[in-house]
């Protein structure tokens, strides 16, 4: 069934795309209209279901289990209700993947502005997985665990940039020299 569900993506797409090179571009804006509508309308209903079912006592559970189903996972990520923050899908995820990597040691780093993922990923030695697969292995099952992130990246993310503030000037004191006997600027004896 869920190839069939790709499938019916692909052809929704395939259609937008043919209303967008033949048809007036007013058919093709009404049309991206429509779809965004549905896709809306939709959105809503599933919101208020999750809704309906976290009143019930084990509503939360019933909620979680739902956004196990790869198909509705995917539909609350889209319309944004996913359940589970993803912060916590990411890390179920790591934490699934980790035998498959045997030594490799993998770590969450955070998420910068974009949303994008940040990891850290290191071979531990003997039966370890290579570093490239480690990497490909952590990566499609972040994006499969959280879709709405747009990328993994295992380089260490740039910090954040540097706020102005108050810049620190040092003002060294003027010394002056003091003779017993004269005042300072003065050419005569006291």
């Amino acid at each position: 069934m869920a190839q069939d569900l790709h499938e019916v993506g692909l052809r929704v797409e395939q259609l937008l795309a043919e209303l967008r090179s033949e048809a007036d571009p007013t058919v093709h804006q009404r049309a991206e209209a429509l779809v965004s509508l549905l896709v809306e309308f939709y959105g809503a209903g599933l919101e208020r279901a999750l809704a309906l079912v976290s009143r019930e006592p084990s509503g939360d559970l019933i909620n979680r289990r739902l956004a196990q189903d790869d198909l509705l996972g995917s539909l609350f990520s889209l319309h944004g209700i996913h359940p589970v923050p993803v912060e916590d899908r990411v890390d179920q995820a790591l934490t699934k993947v980790r035998p498959d990597l045997g030594g490799t040691k993998v770590a969450l780093v955070g998420f910068d502005n974009d949303g994008i993922a940040h990891c850290e990923v290191s071979t531990g030695g003997c039966g370890s997985a290579p570093l490239d697969v480690a990497k490909t292995t952590v990566e499609k099952a972040i994006l499969d665990a959280a879709p709405e992130i747009p990328a993994v990246n295992f380089a260490a993310p740039a910090p954040p940039p540097v706020e102005p503030g108050p810049v620190a000037v040092e003002i060294g004191r003027t010394r002056v020299k003091v003779e017993i006997g004269r005042k300072p600027g003065a050419g005569g004896t006291l």
